[in-house]
């Protein structure tokens, strides 16, 4: 029987080389997936966070007008809840991505103290009279939600995958 030899040293050594498997196109594209789909999550009232599901606040809140009226526009098939929520947009927009060497860094942007006091209200429940909004994992055992991680896999996947093909053509 003929034996054929494969070796996937060259693979190996790309693949533990970070600064090539984990470019700034791929760390960008992470950062635009887990921004959009965070902030998605945030403006209809749902946590990114595994488990977390509907912002209890928006099922639970006393009487009201419901949801503004351009809230209502944007997203028409958000039901009538009622809600004492004013939404402007400056707390979505102080949440973002920074590049790092291997990576991102996501999360709160801004230095402001009264965004990372928001931020600490929102996300860790820090204030007895605002309820918690989970929206990012920063605790041991958070995860994102099944259908994140399996976008994040996927950009990852496409990143290997065109190594792969690379490879490929250097070697015909």
């Amino acid at each position: 029987m003929a034996k054929v030899k494969v070796d996937f040293s060259a693979l190996r050594n790309q693949l533990i080389n970070n600064d090539r498997v984990i470019n700034k196109k791929t760390k960008k594209r992470l950062g635009k997936f887990l921004d959009k789909e965070t902030k998605e999550r945030i403006e209809v009232g749902t946590s990114p966070v595994k488990g977390v599901g509907r912002f209890k606040p928006y099922a639970i809140q006393r009487k009201g007008s419901g949801y503004p009226r351009d809230v209502k526009r944007k997203f028409p098939s958000k039901k009538d809840r009622p809600i004492n929520l004013h939404l402007d947009g400056t707390f979505l927009n102080n949440i973002g991505f920074k590049l790092t060497k291997f990576g991102i860094e996501y999360g709160l942007i801004s230095k402001k103290k009264l965004m990372k006091d928001m931020f600490d209200t929102h996300n860790n429940g820090t204030h007895p009279h605002v309820p918690q909004r989970k929206f990012l994992p920063n605790k041991k055992g958070d995860k994102y939600t099944t259908s994140i991680m399996k976008g994040i896999k996927n950009i990852y996947n496409l990143r290997i995958s065109n190594i792969i093909k690379r490879m490929n053509k250097k070697n015909q």
